[in-house]
């Protein structure tokens, strides 16, 4: 029940945003009692936290899953894995919520804090560690690359078109490639790219020029 409930809250909360999110409609489309809910979750704000806490388990398992890879496979991963998600609706929960937290901080702030901004964290400390162990140049701005990935990630799921959603979904993977290289191409070392070298001209990463 605690499952399909917080499946639920996240629906009803990505469509109907905070002002439309109430007990009454997660129990109706969750099947479930209302007073189940209050039992598990005295408030709304608590039945939200834990339905985005269940979001944030979901990146959080992208991040550990390729923990041993090389970094910029890494990246390439959990932004295939972080763009399919924004095509469902906990994405759309998500996206609303970095809307919703800045309209209504008192309410929603930390709501924002403890789930969906850790998310923005792990993306911030992947790309530190890019940069301490190489991968990545050391004039690296780790919040404005880190502003690009995130905001590249958001705006390509709010700026699709509706008719063009299945498509772009049958794209991410090709998609969040291109994406990755160009956002991160000219900060990347070799040591990252494999020896291959960021070309403005092409807009990616290709194989250095063959001297002689």
């Amino acid at each position: 029940m605690d499952r399909r409930a917080l499946v639920t809250a996240v629906e009803v909360y990505g469509e109907l945003g905070w002002s439309g999110f109430t007990f009454g409609k997660v129990a109706e489309r969750a099947r479930v009692g209302k007073s189940s809910l209050y039992r598990r979750w005295p408030t709304k704000g608590d039945l939200l936290l834990a339905a985005l806490n269940e979001v944030d388990a979901f990146y959080a398992e992208a991040h550990s899953d390729v923990a041993e890879l090389p970094f910029l496979e890494r990246v390439h991963r959990i932004v295939r894995h972080r763009l399919r998600s924004y095509f469902a609706p906990a994405g759309i929960a998500v996206i609303r919520l970095n809307l919703e937290h800045l309209t209504d901080p008192a309410e929603m702030g930390q709501i924002w804090v403890q789930s969906v901004g850790r998310a923005v964290r792990r993306t911030r400390a992947l790309l530190n560690e890019g940069i301490v162990r190489g991968d990545l140049i050391a004039a690296t701005s780790v919040v404005q690359l880190g502003d690009a990935l995130e905001g590249g990630m958001t705006m390509h799921a709010l700026a699709t078109p509706t008719s063009l959603r299945p498509l772009a979904v049958e794209r991410l993977d090709e998609y969040a490639t291109e994406f990755v290289e160009r956002t991160l191409g000219p900060w990347l070392t070799p040591r990252a790219t494999g020896g291959r070298v960021w070309s403005p001209e092409a807009g990616a990463l290709v194989e250095p020029p063959t001297s002689g």
